[in-house]
């Protein structure tokens, strides 16, 4: 799959832009530079850069974005990045962006659903993926300046709670120890009820959009108003284990959710109870469904 949306996408970045001074612009690009390399100072980070290239996407920043650090719009090939962020949390939002563009490139960001319960259950699986891969490279990126400065002459050692040199030197060097990082972050992400909840509740505002029960968008910023027709793609089903393993490919080749089963995902990890709170609205999504197909309608997020 290609990016069918870029150039659309691109052009209305492009009339934003004829409004933009030539100095915000230069810092703008100034800034992604910087990111981009404190990425490259990551061992994960740095095939991801490479796909990310080669697959020409973009990137741009955002100086109204208050309502997410970044986000990836699916099609565009484009990641955007809020700039009232500090530089190490736009580390890892970036690196988390990346990864969702790669999900979008191998058409497991679902544009429409059935159910909106599955909705909820693919959103939480690419979230947590991307996830595990933004706190890699931001864990890593770090360890890579207090390894150097660890390593310099200054005769000082830098010891900071959490990267001793021992995890450092394994975060930088150890391959295998990157595959585990990885999966043991993907899982903690079921854990953080404040995490499962704001998606849960964006993944739902989502079929509201759809289905005309809301007008309230997900994402505020200067670029909000782009507007992209999407795509029927179905996502990863949820209830195929082979279809979930392959989100867990990596950059390098390797596959970091292999050997993780059916089992342990369904009872830790996907079916993780709907919130109480979002029982009315589920309920409000399938009366809504249940309507319009009577008048043959698709749905299409």
């Amino acid at each position: 799959m290609t990016f069918i949306n870029q150039q659309e996408y691109l052009k209305g970045i492009a009339n934003i832009f004829s409004k933009q001074s030539p100095e915000r612009l230069q810092k703008d690009q100034e800034r992604i530079n910087y990111l981009l390399k404190e990425i490259s100072n990551s061992p994960t980070g740095q095939p991801l850069l490479k796909w990310a290239k080669d697959n020409n996407l973009k990137i741009f920043m955002d100086d109204t974005l208050k309502s997410a650090g970044g986000y990836y719009t699916p099609t565009s090939g484009t990641v955007i990045l809020g700039s009232k962020q500090d530089d190490n949390y736009l580390i890892g939002v970036l690196a988390h962006e990346i990864r969702h563009a790669w999900q979008d490139y191998h058409e497991m960001i679902p544009t429409s659903f059935i159910d909106p319960k599955d909705y909820i259950l693919q959103v939480r699986l690419i979230e947590a993926d991307a996830f595990a891969y933004g706190e890699l490279i931001r864990e890593e990126s770090r360890a890579f300046h207090i390894n150097s400065f660890n390593n310099s002459s200054s005769g000082v050692s830098l010891e900071i709670e959490g990267f001793s040199p021992k995890r450092c030197q394994q975060l930088l060097e150890s391959h295998p120890h990157r595959i585990q990082a990885l999966k043991q972050l993907f899982k903690s992400f079921f854990k953080n009820d404040r995490s499962i909840n704001f998606y849960e509740a964006r993944s739902l505002n989502s079929c509201f959009i759809k289905l005309g029960l809301s007008d309230k968008i997900n994402i505020d910023g200067e670029y909000k108003n782009i507007s992209i027709p999407y795509p029927t793609i179905k996502g990863i089903d949820v209830h195929n284990l082979d279809a979930i393993h392959q989100l867990g490919k990596t950059f390098s080749n390797d596959n970091y959710l292999k050997g993780l089963s059916m089992e342990a995902l369904s009872l830790k990890m996907l079916f993780h109870a709907v919130s109480r709170n979002s029982y009315h609205s589920l309920n409000q999504i399938n009366a809504a469904i249940s309507s319009q197909n009577k008048h043959g309608t698709r749905l299409k997020l």
